[in-house]
């Protein structure tokens, strides 16, 4: 794979979603990702089986859809040269990475690295005061963090599928994303509780309420990540208790 075709796929791939539908989801977006490597690789009648094979369902964490793009690219490739023999086995193998890649996806951006640098901004706001223009560079700056982490992983995830193929998938548990989400969703569920508290109760003068508010909460956290209590259920009943305590104090 050139580096045009890379950076062609890099960048279509931010469009992935943009024919989303029930039948076939993700199918229209992928497919036009990976037509540069197709229009290399085949001609005439192989060409149109080609876009029929990538042009079936498919449906991931946009995030890394890029690593399954990649698998699909060097796959081809070796089918073409004839060191892969079963060409209606790539949709399939497709599908059973995307899966699993979905779910480690929610689990790891939308569950873990959001609400860390939500709580950030807020906290950035708590700190300078809003309407502040330090807030409010201090908010772009943690949208910039978050915008840097996700391309970054973007591009190093259709690197690792096209270099590893099949065998990113050992790539992938040899950096354990499982047992560092563990560790990283309750700390984003911590400071994304103990930031809505202090945004709820910043503005009471009864300090003592106010602070006991606050222990409260972090009591509250760190209880439920021992228990293992979901992180969004945590969120909600700070919220709720936030919202309560905003309105005696």
């Amino acid at each position: 794979m050139t580096f045009s075709e890379r950076f062609i796929i890099f960048v279509r791939l931010h469009f992935l979603q943009l024919l989303w539908n029930f039948k076939g989801m993700q199918h229209f977006g992928f497919l036009s990702a990976l037509r540069p490597v197709l229009r290399r690789l085949y001609s005439g009648d192989a060409y149109i089986e080609a876009e029929k094979r990538q042009g079936q369902f498919f449906n991931t964490h946009p995030c890394f859809a890029p690593i399954c793009v990649g698998v699909v690219a060097r796959l081809e490739e070796e089918l073409k040269a004839g060191t892969f023999q079963k060409a209606e086995m790539i949709p399939v193998l497709k599908n059973r990475m995307s899966g699993p890649l979905a779910a480690v996806g929610d689990a790891f951006f939308w569950e873990t690295v959001r609400p860390i640098v939500g709580s950030c901004a807020v906290f950035a706001v708590y700190a300078f005061g809003a309407g502040a223009p330090s807030a409010t560079l201090g908010i772009a700056c943690f949208v910039l963090v978050y915008i840097f982490l996700v391309e970054s992983i973007r591009g190093r995830g259709l690197g690792w599928g096209y270099a590893y193929g099949l065998g990113v998938v050992d790539l992938l548990k040899k950096k354990d994303f499982h047992s560092s989400m563990r560790t990283l969703r309750n700390v984003g569920a911590l400071g994304l509780g103990i930031a809505t508290v202090f945004f709820l109760a910043g503005d009471t003068e009864a300090v003592t309420w106010e602070h006991g508010a606050r222990a409260a909460a972090m009591g509250l956290l760190l209880w439920g990540a021992m228990k293992k209590l979901s992180p969004t259920l945590m969120l909600y009943l700070l919220v709720a208790g936030g919202m309560a305590l905003g309105m005696f104090l």
